[in-house]
């Protein structure tokens, strides 16, 4: 039996003198180690030392034993058990590490005591991280993407203190039917959550209450208690481990996944998830393009009668307002849209190879009355954007200039948005299984949206290169599609997410390493977006790039890296980072790893939301 009067105050005297003393190695432990200050140590031998500061003499080892009575005596005086490797190789969870969580749970933290300090590392180091790792192994084998953070601690009601909190919970969202308020919930739920003993680890359909109103709650709490979907603990036993609660994890969402998607659709007034069919365009949607590519229908249309639509300025994101742009899109053209948010997926036909493209995807798209076409267009009238407009009109010879300026500033536009809500898509063709949405300049729902996956490597189309004609004079038949020097970055979002993230870096970076912005090469003032100098001297260059096409970014961005830091025969680091406010696709990454490998350096990918101040997961 342990002597009951060793307190907190003894053991943390006892492991000061087996940190000045040492111990025993034939003493060490099998199974378990008591964790303190980042450093494991035998926790039979703590007690043992204990005894010495409490009665004056050490406890011998026979008189008390080892795992259960121990652990259980250590835990209740705050101080968290660890399995050895040999007793939990996997790396999973315990239940001596539920059974410390449990006494943490709600209970209050200080900073200044080292006891708290230590259970606050240990739930983040363990509870949290292995939270952390169930919500990243599903998203390895579904198309979801975590989000959440550490974060163990939070102030108690009306009140500076901070206590422990009673979950480590990271959230699962999909990542082509994401919605912020719709999630997975995965991670450890706390013993005072719902009454019970112990706490469990849980896996549920979940939404963001606190960012919902009450109505959108009730719909939420309806619809899952209407298809009776109930939240899935699990219980730690000797058979469970990574394998078994992937297993489990699948099992639950594929059950539920069809809820999942009402969830997404009822639980608020969800922005409708249309399609839009545009004008073709070969120069990014910024200026007109003249007739080549354009509708050859029979059909009467503006296109084909002056060679233009005045969606082909659908993306000059050099004209915005208020931090809006305007512009005209026939999909929405009729008066029931008007007022109306919706997110828009774009599509064209390009005429001469008679091919169908995604081209883009536009969030929070709002329907705009003539009232507000006629105000639009006096601020461009002043800006002499129309006059612009115009001349650009003017360099193809069988467009008509003259109808645009005609054309009623009530009738001017119908639509606005931000340009940090578009995403460009790189010309994305149909695949076979991709159903045309609409032949027709109308607005239907899309049921799904569309979906690009990166080719494999043993895919011919990733090595085959189709040569062009040897003759001088030859014209070039196939059609460039890829994003050239059209495109505008989104100035303004770049000075949030330079900032935003610089300060994030600051937040999260280890000790010693300093975060500057806007630095400078002494020979040629060459600008660094971010530079990171670490505690040993080494830098990492960040550059921001918020075009508003992912890819057209990484291609910018890298030539620019590279100049930084090798021009003209220099070596100032080989590790680069670029931040965009547009997450990457799986090609996109693709790319960046495999030209990390061929140069022998590092280019990672990372998007930063500058609206929450937060990096989003998987983006690297």
């Amino acid at each position: 039996m342990i002597p009951s009067n060793i307190q907190s105050s003894h053991i943390i005297q006892a492991i000061e003198l087996v940190n000045e003393q040492g111990y025993n190695s034939r003493r060490e432990a099998k199974d378990y180690n008591l964790y303190f200050d980042r450093r494991i140590y035998p926790p039979k031998i703590i007690i043992s030392y204990a005894n010495i500061f409490a009665n004056g003499t050490q406890w011998p080892a026979s008189s008390f034993s080892g795992g259960t009575e121990t652990n259980d005596f250590l835990i209740k005086r705050g101080f968290p058990i660890l399995c050895n490797e040999r007793k939990n190789p996997e790396g999973f969870f315990t239940n001596e590490e539920l059974l410390f969580f449990d006494h943490c749970v709600n209970t209050p933290y200080d900073h200044n005591d080292p006891i708290s300090r230590n259970a606050g590392d240990f739930i983040a180091q363990y509870i949290w991280e292995r939270s952390k790792a169930w919500a990243d192994r599903i998203t390895h084998i579904k198309d979801f993407k975590r989000k959440g953070r550490v974060s163990w601690n939070e102030q108690r009601n009306n009140s500076t203190k901070q206590a422990f909190k009673a979950y480590s919970w990271y959230r699962l969202h999909h990542n082509v039917y994401h919605h912020e308020k719709v999630f997975y919930t995965v991670g450890v739920d706390g013993p005072p959550l719902h009454g019970f003993v112990h706490s469990r680890l849980l896996i549920k359909l979940d939404c963001y209450r606190s960012k919902m109103t009450i109505e959108e709650q009730e719909v939420f709490d309806d619809l899952l208690s209407t298809r009776n979907i109930k939240k899935q603990f699990i219980e730690l036993n000797n058979k469970l481990q990574w394998e078994e609660i992937i297993i489990l994890s699948k099992q639950y969402i594929d059950s539920t996944f069809d809820v999942y998607l009402e969830a997404i659709q009822v639980v608020r007034n969800r922005t409708p998830e249309m399609a839009a069919r545009i004008t073709w365009n070969s120069r990014e949607w910024v200026k007109p393009s003249g007739r080549s590519g354009k509708s050859i229908s029979r059909a009467d249309t503006q296109e084909k009668r002056y060679g233009y639509t005045p969606e082909e300025w659908l993306f000059d994101f050099d004209k915005v307002l208020d931090d809006f742009h305007y512009a005209r899109m026939e999909a929405v053209n009729a008066d029931h849209h008007i007022g109306e948010t919706y997110n828009l997926t774009l599509f064209a036909h390009e005429s001469i190879e008679g091919q169908w493209f995604w081209i883009a995807r536009i969030q929070n798209a709002y329907v705009i009355d003539s009232e507000i076409s006629e105000q639009i267009s006096r601020r461009y009238r002043s800006e002499k954007w129309l006059e612009e407009q115009n001349s650009q009109l003017d360099a193809f010879s069988d467009v008509g200039s003259t109808h645009y300026m005609q054309t009623r500033d009530s009738k001017r536009f119908n639509v606005r948005f931000r340009p940090e809500d578009v995403v460009l898509y790189n010309y994305e063709p149909f695949r076979d299984t991709d159903k045309i949405p609409s032949n027709h300049y109308n607005l239907p729902l899309l049921k799904k949206l569309p979906e690009f996956k990166a080719l494999s490597n043993d895919d011919e189309k990733v090595t085959t290169i189709i040569y062009g004609s040897e003759m001088e004079d030859q014209p070039l038949k196939t059609i460039t599609r890829n994003y050239t020097h059209h495109l505008t970055e989104l100035e303004n979002v770049h000075r949030k997410v330079q900032t935003g993230y610089a300060k994030y870096l600051r937040e999260q970076i280890s000790s010693g390493h300093k975060i500057f912005t806007e630095s400078y090469k002494i020979r040629d003032k060459t600008r660094i977006d971010i530079l990171e100098l670490t505690n040993d001297g080494k830098h990492i260059f960040y550059e921001v790039k918020t075009y508003p096409n992912c890819r057209y970014s990484i291609r910018v961005a890298v030539g620019q890296l590279l100049e930084y830091a090798y021009f003209p025969d220099g070596c100032l680091t080989n590790e680069f980072v670029i931040v965009s406010h547009l997450p990457a696709g799986e090609i996109e990454l693709k790319y960046l790893n495999h030209l990390s490998k061929k140069l022998g350096v590092i280019i990672r990918y990372v998007c930063y939301d500058h609206h929450n101040h937060q990096v989003i997961p998987n983006s690297y």
